[in-house]
């Protein structure tokens, strides 16, 4: 998790917490649970740089209906290479 607040700081984590650190709950689990989240900053990942590029360059299209309309736009940006995934890359 990158210190995105809907990813773990929710009320639904929470209450899973509390519930798998609760003696009396059926979910019991652990005596203590020690969360650590990331500081902010996380978009200044290279991976976090590319896809606000791409959101970018997406706003000037005026129809995204399908995932090779995604594929188009990539395609058409400056260092981006699109690779076709085939299962014959995985063994």
């Amino acid at each position: 998790m990158d210190g995105c607040f809907g990813q773990a700081n929710n009320k639904t984590m929470v209450k899973y917490n509390l519930h798998i650190t609760d003696p009396d709950s059926d979910m019991y689990m652990y005596e203590r649970v020690d969360e650590h989240v990331c500081i902010k900053g996380h978009s200044y990942m290279v991976c976090d740089q590319a896809c606000g590029a791409v959101e970018r360059a997406a706003k000037n299209t005026r129809v995204i209906s399908d995932m090779y309309d995604w594929i188009d736009i990539m395609a058409h940006m400056p260092h981006m290479k699109v690779v076709e995934h085939k299962q014959s890359m995985h063994r």
